[in-house]
């Protein structure tokens, strides 16, 4: 059995605290993109972006990106790379 390290609620709380920072140091909430990696950051920057809107009133946009492939995402290369755009999707 695996120890315990960090339980729900503080896992909650903590995602609450990184919310509040980025309201407190965003001026524009219009120049905010959230970035969920797949699979396991997706959950959190989903928490993060209902965090947002709830405290804020302002629905950000979240974009689900894999990176289980190779893909460099540099400027523009990402583009004719692999297809790499087609592994990043937009929350609705």
């Amino acid at each position: 059995m695996m120890a315990l390290v960090i339980n729900h609620e503080t896992i909650l709380k903590t995602l609450r605290r990184i919310t509040h920072e980025i309201l407190e140091k965003t001026e524009n909430l219009d120049s905010v993109l959230l970035i969920g990696i797949k699979n396991k950051g997706v959950p959190i920057a989903k928490i993060i972006q209902e965090n947002i809107n709830i405290y804020s009133g302002i629905a950000v946009p979240m974009v689900e990106l894999d990176i289980s492939q190779r893909c460099a995402l540099y400027g523009t290369d990402c583009q004719g790379r692999d297809g790499c755009l087609d592994r990043i999707r937009t929350s609705e």
